[in-house]
């Protein structure tokens, strides 16, 4: 498993600096015209980084990178 990266792009919402992860999150939640952390995306969710990363690998087969 490949080891994540910050990417040094800053999250729209909040400013915190994005790693690959929160980049392959967004895609798969269809966002557009934004990037956010995965913060942000548990905040609009109301839910927790864990039920979001379960959430992600059932439905898309996504699994956060390694040391993440």
């Amino acid at each position: 498993m490949a080891k994540g990266r910050n990417l040094h792009i800053p999250c729209d919402t909040c400013g915190a600096e994005l790693n690959t992860w929160d980049v392959r999150a967004c895609k798969a939640l269809g966002y557009k015209k934004v990037l956010v952390c995965e913060k942000c995306i548990c905040k609009e969710y109301d839910c927790s980084k864990e039920y979001l990363r379960n959430a992600l690998n059932e439905r898309y087969g996504l699994v956060p990178c390694q040391g993440l």
